[in-house]
């Protein structure tokens, strides 16, 4: 399992991460005592070096503020699950799609079982587990379970071939920000979480699943259903 602070702070686009995120690094670094020897001396001169650094400040702080257009596609409900999730009302998302196909909303789905699972391209966990999900996804397709992947903190050209080199030919939706993750509690990568067919979740999974749990955790969330 490894946790969603290790990556660069990038989007699934390649830009700075924006709200809720470590800020970026600045363009320019303002140096304090630089600007207070350039300043006249006196009063005066420290308020003119106060106001330089405060500006600077607000510039650098402000644009790490902004949100992503990428981030600004992703709305969740304003729910959050516990650390224990089972039995919980899974929170309501949608996002864009990884393949650029659009948008899904985990409420369309509703009256499915569905699979949700937290992955990332840079995660070496993730890696252990992708081609089991990929297999066994195939297998329940048939039987109206919907798998659906969230990539977190990833760009997209790696994310993308990430997928294809393991076979998860299922859909997955863009979270750059972690906003969905954080509103299911996923601490690290990965996380799965199992749905009945009215929204609940039946069982949650940290950290690389193997096939005999998968397939048992799915056909509990059938069995709830």
């Amino acid at each position: 399992m490894e946790f969603v602070d290790l990556p660069d702070d990038i989007t699934a686009d390649g830009r700075p991460l924006g709200t809720g995120l470590p800020l970026p690094e600045p363009a320019t670094v303002v140096d304090s005592e630089l600007v207070a020897e350039a300043a006249p001396r006196g009063g005066k001169g420290r308020l003119v070096a106060f106001g330089v650094i405060a500006m600077a400040a607000i510039t650098v702080f402000g644009v790490g503020l902004m949100p992503s257009k990428s981030a600004a596609a992703v709305k969740v409900a304003n729910t959050k699950l516990s650390a224990d999730p089972v039995g919980q009302q899974a929170p309501d998302f949608s996002a864009n799609r990884l393949d650029g196909t659009g948008n899904l909303s985990l409420s369309g789905l509703r009256g499915k079982v569905v699979v949700v699972n937290f992955w990332a391209s840079w995660c070496t966990t993730c890696k252990a587990e992708a081609s089991i999900l990929g297999a066994v996804e195939k297998q329940w397709r048939e039987k109206g379970v919907v798998f659906v992947g969230v990539d977190s903190r990833d760009t997209t050209a790696a994310a993308e071939a990430f997928e294809s080199s393991y076979g998860m030919d299922y859909v997955s939706v863009v979270d750059p920000n972690a906003d969905i993750g954080q509103h299911f509690y996923v601490t690290g990568f990965p996380e799965t979480y199992f749905i009945d067919k009215t929204g609940k979740v039946v069982k949650k999974f940290v950290s690389a699943i193997d096939t005999a749990t998968l397939n048992q955790y799915v056909a509990a969330a059938v069995a709830a259903s």
